[in-house]
């Protein structure tokens, strides 16, 4: 799998939200950065790349959500 993005977008990402887009490829494994829960804003042009568009701390509503989930993936509701 490829990864890619714009340079000056990352560059404004890190700015904002002081998160790098090239840690994103680990996200897609688990999708938390440094013990937080982040959210990865992509778009698949072909098969075998993703092109990663933003990189941000997950919203509180987001983070509940996700926590829910796992939590009622391994049976723990």
């Amino acid at each position: 799998m490829k990864f890619e993005w714009d340079q000056q977008k990352n560059k404004a990402n890190v700015a904002k939200h002081n998160l790098d887009f090239a840690d994103a490829p680990k996200l897609f494994r688990l999708p938390r950065y440094k013990w937080r829960v982040v959210v990865v804003v992509f778009t698949e042009p072909s098969v075998q790349t993703i092109r990663i568009i933003s990189l941000r701390k997950a919203l509180p509503y987001e983070r509940k959500r996700y926590e829910q989930y796992l939590r009622d993936e391994l049976g723990e509701s």
